[in-house]
């Protein structure tokens, strides 16, 4: 299957017709996307988790007549799990970040119901690369509120309200993407405005690098996705480019985006 560069450059060349930029109104669209509901919700939803977490560990733990050994052995389980969702949802969001972007950068879904709108945010980024840095930090963030409801309703029907490694992959979730978003944005700063402490991180690879994102913003962007680390650059750039229906261009990325998206939230708390 062979894709029309031409066509792709139509597009990028309507998109820079059509590159008018007004930070209130963009405020204004952000919020009424997500109202100040979600934002709040997702709030509560997490200090409720952390609370709920908690409490069924307590519940479990101390609540029983269980001997010593057995509370070693539930202290190691627990913790053990607890530690290994806090790791593994660091790197499922650098995956998980590059799979969406991928599904967001093609021009297919630039008519597309329900994200095109994000999907010409995601392909204007790219003609201007300053505006991430203009936006408030909070219309950067705020879109993360849906995904964090999404996210709790889809594992609360499937596990309950009673399953503690649950709570922690929503808290883990929660925090990532909001530092993904941030990551992201910090890419395109200056590094005088980054602040030491992030030039430290990036340099570290705990945070993306922004020589390792310049790569991303060379036509036709079909490279280095993922906007939390980095991490998954290499694999992902492989896959794409195994055979021409994994192209980035192709509509087949938006079921692998949704399959990723929602299988660990199945298997993860089990």
């Amino acid at each position: 299957m062979k894709y029309d560069t031409y066509k792709y450059k139509e597009t990028i060349n309507d998109i820079k017709k059509n590159d008018k930029w007004d930070i209130e109104e963009h405020s204004r669209n952000v919020a009424n996307a997500h109202p100040m509901i979600l934002v709040v919700s997702s709030i509560l939803l997490n200090v409720f988790s952390v609370y709920k977490t908690y409490d069924i560990i307590h519940e479990n733990f101390y609540n029983n007549s269980y001997g010593v050994e057995t509370r070693s052995r539930m202290a190691s389980s627990y913790y053990g799990n607890i530690l290994f969702i806090v790791v593994l949802n660091y790197c499922l969001v650098d995956l998980l970040s590059g799979v969406l972007h991928i599904v967001l950068d093609n021009p297919e879904f630039l008519n597309t119901p329900i994200i095109s709108k994000l999907a010409y945010g995601f392909q204007q980024h790219h003609i201007n690369t300053t505006l991430i840095v203009k936006m408030k930090l909070q219309d950067h963030i705020r879109p993360m509120s849906s995904v964090i409801i999404l996210m709790s309703i889809i594992g609360f029907i499937i596990h309950g309200i009673e399953n503690y490694k649950l709570y922690v992959y929503i808290i883990t979730l929660s925090f990532y993407i909001c530092l993904m978003q941030c990551s992201h944005r910090w890419s395109h700063m200056k590094e005088h405005n980054r602040g030491c402490i992030i030039n430290q991180l990036q340099s570290l690879n705990v945070l993306l690098k922004p020589s390792e994102h310049l790569k991303h913003h060379t036509e036709p962007y079909v490279e280095n996705f993922c906007i939390m680390n980095g991490a998954f650059n290499s694999m992902l750039n492989a896959i794409t480019k195994l055979h021409p229906i994994l192209h980035p261009h192709n509509k087949i990325w938006l079921p692998i985006f949704v399959c990723s998206f929602v299988l660990p939230i199945i298997l993860i708390p089990l």
